[in-house]
């Protein structure tokens, strides 16, 4: 997993946090647009990395999916990673953007 070394540790709790846990075991091509969107995002988020280029983080999102996305978004960013949103969602911006 790209030098991660204590990803095994960092899987489980990234997958629930996105609620990918009920398809751990499926391959990318199973998955919805949503989905794989999600598991994009919890490529990126393993790292944990200290910033994120983030465009149109929502596409293909239901609802739900949206606010937990929004949230996964916020606490990375309430943690001290820069985050870098392009979006034509205005009312995503205006709530998670401060610059």
């Amino acid at each position: 997993l790209y030098g991660v070394h204590d990803a095994a540790a960092r899987v489980p709790p990234l997958l629930a946090e996105l609620e990918l846990d009920g398809k751990r075991r499926a391959l990318p091509t199973e998955l919805s647009r949503g989905m794989r969107q999600k598991l994009a995002i919890a490529c990126a988020l393993l790292h944990e990395p200290r910033a994120l280029l983030l465009d149109e983080p929502l596409t293909g999102l239901d609802p739900v999916g949206m606010r937990r996305m929004k949230q996964t978004i916020a606490a990375r960013a309430r943690a001290g990673a820069a985050v870098v949103l392009s979006s034509h969602l205005l009312h995503l911006v205006e709530e998670l953007c401060t610059h």
